[in-house]
């Protein structure tokens, strides 16, 4: 018994070629708490979520594997240049990091304010960035949730 043909058009390809585009979801930062092993429970449950949504939207883990290394906890951000995450990353490109911060960002799990600071020769500005962990307002219900005791703070 022969098994029925699939028209060509019917078949998805494998790989395309383009790039996979993620739409723009609202994001609610994380509102961090007092004490540091608060702070690192929180941040391994949002690390747990993050890890889901990007195998599910196809985004790099590069990023999600140092950002734990690389967090400032006294600031409650990332603050680290793309070059130096690409860096603690396996020396990977500094765009496959720019990439994955914007997917990132654009699934609603992180946001980034742009800044600057003068540079130590007094007259060159230097571009910063912040990087600070959210979650999206609307939850994929296909993500589970880490089990334990989470109190929420609202404002």
């Amino acid at each position: 018994m022969r098994a029925a043909a699939i028209p060509i058009e019917e078949i998805e390809p494998a790989f395309t070629g383009k790039r996979r585009q993620v739409s723009r979801t609202p994001s609610l930062p994380l509102i961090w708490p007092n004490t540091s092993k608060a702070r690192y429970d929180l941040f391994d449950a949002w690390h747990g979520v993050a890890m889901q949504y990007a195998r599910l939207n196809g985004v790099g883990l590069r990023f999600l594997a140092v950002s734990k290394i690389v967090m400032r906890w006294n600031q409650q951000a990332i603050t680290a240049t793309n070059q130096q995450l690409a860096d603690r990353a396996g020396y990977c490109s500094i765009e496959t990091i720019r990439r994955e911060i914007a997917a990132l960002r654009d699934l609603g799990l992180l946001s980034t304010k742009g800044g600057g600071r003068r540079h130590p020769d007094g007259i060159r500005i230097i571009r910063t960035r912040t990087i600070r962990l959210a979650v999206p307002t609307n939850m994929d219900p296909r993500i589970k949730l880490p089990d334990g005791d989470f109190e929420t703070e609202t404002d």
